[in-house]
């Protein structure tokens, strides 16, 4: 974000604050766009791409534009499947952001697989998945996996790379090596970490909460030793003493030609009981002025720690 974007954007995060805390409307933070299930990998921990559901068409990705607005959302996070790999008429993923653009939102981040170049689209955080070290990651995302995401990043000119780690049994012991590869990395922002949700029930990948606690202490402690991690204390604090609210008011899905609350697996107990999606109590800390996570968020959404020249 430029200095002008990132106070427009400071001024009306302060609006909604007041609108929602002051006034008490619900309104919901951010909206989730799902363009597809089509994905050009096949996951060890997902299943999206075995889904039959037909991707959307333009015309639902433009409702559910008209329809986050309406509700007074201005933050947009488009995922899939793989979101870059949509087209529908005249739209494709950098079309419809720049629609999104237009129509006021303002501030938009997508949410990919990093096998496929995203210079091209104007959002202010690309998040890139990756699991591990060469690998674990390609053992949970296929071959050649983590060199193709690798020279997609050594490539980009992008200038706020962050990473998506998702902590499941299988790579529990990358979490350093996963700091230290970002911190190491000139074109790398920040690291987000996330823990596996058992969307399909409990499997091999699960953590207990048991076992995510140690690992939450070592998250906070290698963010103190200065770390690039995007995760403010506060949300693991949250996190470790599993009393964030769900399903979270704070964001909707827009998926298959619906909205969902929260996400499309509302309704999930097993996956909501267990959900280890900790963007949502990091929302949740900062809505609730804790001044770590207010100063973490706009410290990776800005991209302001290393622009590539």
């Amino acid at each position: 974000m430029s200095l002008r974007h990132r106070l427009s954007f400071l001024a009306w995060a302060g609006g909604y604050w007041a609108r929602t805390h002051l006034l008490r409307r619900n309104i919901p933070f951010i909206g989730g766009l799902v363009l597809n299930s089509t994905c050009n990998l096949s996951c060890r921990q997902c299943r999206v791409h075995a889904k039959l559901d037909a991707d959307l068409t333009a015309a639902q990705a433009r409702e559910a534009l008209d329809l986050f607005y309406a509700k007074g959302i201005r933050t947009l996070a488009i995922t899939g499947g793989e979101p870059l790999l949509w087209h529908s008429d005249d739209l494709d993923c950098a079309t419809l952001i720049r629609v999104a653009r237009d129509r006021g939102f303002r501030a938009i981040s997508i949410y990919t697989n990093g096998t496929l170049p995203f210079d091209h689209l104007d959002v202010d955080a690309v998040f890139i998945s990756l699991d591990g070290r060469e690998a674990v990651h390609d053992a949970l995302r296929g071959p050649g996996c983590f060199r193709r995401i690798m020279r997609t990043i050594d490539g980009s000119r992008h200038p706020n790379l962050i990473v998506n780690h998702t902590i499941n049994a299988a790579n529990s012991g990358e979490i350093e090596s996963m700091c230290r590869l970002v911190a190491a990395h000139p074109k790398l922002n920040r690291i987000f970490f996330y823990f596996h949700t058992p969307y399909y029930g409990i499997d091999e990948l699960f953590l207990p909460m048991e076992k995510k606690r140690p690992l939450i202490r070592e998250l906070i402690h290698l963010k103190r030793s200065g770390l690039p991690i995007a995760n403010s204390v506060s949300c693991l604090r949250r996190v470790a003493a599993d009393d964030w609210p769900r399903p979270s008011d704070v964001c909707v899905v827009y998926a298959h030609g619906r909205i969902f609350r929260c996400c499309r697996a509302v309704g999930n107990p097993v996956a909501c009981d267990n959900c280890g999606y900790l963007g949502y109590p990091e929302i949740q800390s900062i809505l609730a002025l804790r001044p770590d996570a207010i100063r973490d968020a706009f410290a990776y959404l800005s991209g302001s720690a290393r622009r590539v020249d």
